[in-house]
């Protein structure tokens, strides 16, 4: 049975995710509305026919693939044209990888990996990030049949009955719920893109379609479920902001709406504002529209260097992806979906959408290509650069500015997310007998090339790192907010331990921090102090870089004009780093802010050195050129 107001609901799920990301940067629960239908209409389709013989399900696969193809191929064949035009070196790199991950619908693995590395924190996303929800339905639309097809043989096959199908299916959707929600407390961020966690939802909206016939509603009872299971739908993201807690039980808010509104169109009760004539144009397009809001949407952004575009470019991204959504589904997706090709054999189907997917593949490989060359010409300048040869613009050359970092971030050195160890590694001289802790969190990091550099000349000096992303050394501070909070606190207790058993001759960690009432000393950077004081631990507090507020390293990219990415200096320091009372005595304090900003600015380029390469973090290449200021104020 056709439903109208699931068609509807797609495009209010179109639509309500395209508006929380341009405009307010959070969840909305489209996404989820999206899963659950799928799910229905997968099961709907296979359980109404009965037919489970791998022959139905290559004809399931082929209708699928005809319908998805063609608007992944011209959205990331467009994306990759206009973030070619847009010219922005900084963030080539990823983008290339995240297009062929779009292309192998992988998209969403790839997240789970790449989208815990906190080096790109403070940059625009990718512009295919949105292809994570396509990548994961496709799995899903390949599993799930293989797993229905399995259970429906099992209990044929035992002649258990059609509940023993129900039960299995219900059972696997309460595993895959309880791994999602134990994820969300493990690692949030993969769970997010994980499709084990995610097979809740699809399987939900299945078992939805096994069980719609038993459930019966009056049409009045209906219409008034349906209209406050939409406004429940539609006010959920707003009313509680819960993206860290997604896909636990959070989720189960818009998925259960979702599951509402079809039960309530099932049973007679029409809800007039999904079955309006506009809605069900708008729900055809919504999957391209879907596609396409993204990539415009970033692209704005990396114009703008704000996440904030404002409400008349936003209204643009709209209106521009919802022309090019009637565009890619009327010239490219219909008449996909009528070819001979599509509906002949199954090897012609597989070729002619392996036919499409080409070109976009061809894009992906020659944006590739280009910046392979950039790249190979960036190194060589930063060989000459480090040979003390005279090179030619700005430095590192903004291609390899993301990747110009610590050599800290590479490998299990670094800790993530809600990890708790006290992970210890060793650079310099390995068995030095002078040790240096450099202990927090990036912004500690930072400094670890300096230092190296301070290791080069003094060959017995031995350098620790412990660092944590978003993790400075410190306790619980009312004065600002992380988001690992627990295990941050966890983290830092154990790294005192790990010190305490083994004493450096110095703790080099960041003393400052920007709050939103502005650069202060948190008392819970004294409090993590403390134990190492009383140990007779020197410990040396090195007052933060300054936090421009926007992604400089990419403003210098895109801006002619470099005085437009330097900030005022009273903006992000205050006139003194270290107010009297707030430091413990016997700490040494390390004011390096001449560095990063004169008497008036903090400009974003000096001495043709790049300072940032994101929103805060200073360059590699900066930190080793001042090491022999770090070195003075050490006392080196």
């Amino acid at each position: 049975m056709h439903l109208k107001e699931i068609q509807g609901l797609r495009a209010v799920a179109a639509l309500l995710v395209a508006v929380y990301h341009i405009w307010f940067h959070r969840v909305s629960g489209g996404v989820d509305a999206f899963f659950v239908i799928a799910g229905y209409l997968l099961f709907t389709s296979l359980f109404r026919k009965g037919d489970f013989a791998p022959a139905a399900i290559r004809r399931y696969y082929q209708r699928t693939m005809a319908r998805i193809v063609p608007g992944v191929a011209a959205v990331v064949a467009g994306t990759c044209a206009l973030f070619y035009a847009l010219e922005v070196d900084s963030i080539w790199r990823a983008q290339i990888l995240d297009a062929a991950a779009s292309l192998g619908f992988v998209m969403n693995w790839w997240l789970a990996q790449t989208g815990r590395d906190y080096l790109d924190i403070g940059a625009p996303p990718s512009p295919f990030q949105q292809m994570w929800a396509l990548s994961l339905q496709v799995q899903l639309y390949f599993a799930l049949p293989l797993v229905a097809w399995a259970v429906h043989a099992v209990v044929t096959r035992l002649r258990l009955g059609e509940r023993w199908v129900f039960g299995i299916l219900a059972a696997l959707a309460v595993v895959s719920f309880a791994y999602a929600q134990s994820m969300v407390f493990i690692d949030q961020q993969r769970a997010y893109f994980d499709s084990v966690a995610r097979g809740w939802e699809f399987l939900l909206g299945g078992l939805l379609a096994l069980r719609i016939e038993r459930l019966r509603l009056s049409a009045r009872a209906a219409k008034a479920l349906g209209l406050v299971a939409l406004f429940v739908f539609c006010t959920f993201a707003a009313a509680i902001p819960a993206a860290d807690l997604f896909p636990g039980a959070v989720a189960l808010i818009p998925v259960l709406a979702t599951a509402a509104i079809i039960v309530a169109a099932r049973n007679g009760g029409e809800i007039r504002p999904l079955t309006a004539p506009a809605m069900q144009r708008l729900g055809d397009l919504s999957f391209a529209f879907y596609l396409w809001h993204w990539p415009l949407y970033v692209a704005v952004w990396i114009r703008t260097g704000d996440a904030d575009v404002g409400l008349l470019p936003g209204l643009g991204v709209i209106v521009l992806a919802g022309l090019l959504a009637q565009a890619t589904t009327a010239w490219l997706e219909a008449p996909f979906r009528r070819s001979r090709w599509a509906n002949g054999r199954f090897a012609a189907a597989a070729l002619a959408c392996a036919l499409v997917l080409a070109p976009a593949g061809l894009a992906v490989g020659a944006w590739g290509a280009a910046y392979l060359d950039a790249r190979r010409e960036a190194n060589e300048a930063m060989a000459r650069f480090k040979a003390g040869q005279d090179v030619a613009g700005v430095l590192p050359p903004t291609v390899v500015l993301r990747a110009d970092v610590a050599k800290g971030y590479y490998g299990d050195c670094h800790q993530v997310g809600t990890a708790e160890a006290a992970k210890r590694c060793v650079y310099g001289a390995k068995d030095g007998d002078r040790t240096v802790a450099l202990v927090g969190g990036s912004h500690s990091l930072q400094w670890l090339p300096a230092l190296e550099v301070l290791a080069e000349r003094e060959s017995s000096l031995r350098i620790l790192a412990l660092t944590k992303a978003s993790c400075p050394f410190t306790f619980p501070d009312p004065s600002f907010e992380l988001a690992h909070a627990p295990s941050c606190a966890e983290w830092t207790r154990r790294v005192i331990e790990s010190l305490l058993a083994e004493p450096p001759a110095m703790v080099l960690t960041v003393g400052t921090r920007m709050t939103k009432i502005g650069e202060v000393v948190p008392e819970g950077f004294a409090a993590a102090w403390a134990p190492l004081l009383e140990a007779g631990i020197p410990v040396v507090a090195l007052r933060d870089t300054p936090r421009p507020g926007f992604d400089a390293g990419l403003c210098v990219d895109r801006s002619p004009d470099l005085s437009a990415c330097a900030v005022e200096r009273d903006a992000v320091l205050r006139p003194t780093p270290f107010g009297p009372g707030e430091v413990p005595e016997g700490v040494r304090l390390i004011d390096l802010s001449d560095l990063f900003c004169d008497d008036r600015i903090c400009p974003p380029v000096r001495g043709d050195l790049i300072v940032y390469r994101d929103a805060s973090h200073i360059t590699a290449t900066y930190a080793r050129a001042n090491a022999h200021r770090l070195a003075e104020a050490l006392g080196q």
